[in-house]
């Protein structure tokens, strides 16, 4: 992994800015994880965290999940591959692989 930070500290991290690649979220208390993956990790990262504290996010046990959570330090963020030049349809491939 090349980066791992609680969720809440995204906002404040500027080295993901330009990085695409696959990223994962994790409950650390129940281990439940959703994977994504962005061209733009940090905006797309950024758009979950709005999504989830709007209740609006589109994975459903995710948005539960949180909501019900008081301490949102029990989330975390992972950056599990980076990649410089690749096309969406190729890094969807990767990301199923998960």
């Amino acid at each position: 992994e090349l980066v791992n930070m609680k969720i809440n500290e995204v906002k404040k991290i500027k080295i993901i800015h330009d990085l695409c690649g696959i990223y994962s979220i994790t409950n650390l208390e129940n281990g439940n994880t959703y994977i994504g993956s962005s061209v733009h990790i940090y905006a797309r990262l950024r758009e979950h965290i709005a999504m989830l504290e709007k209740g609006t996010h589109h994975q459903i046990n995710l948005r539960r999940e949180f909501l019900n959570t008081e301490d949102k330090n029990i989330y975390e963020f992972k950056i599990l591959e980076t990649f410089n030049d690749i096309k969406r349809r190729e890094l969807n491939e990767i990301e199923d692989k998960y």
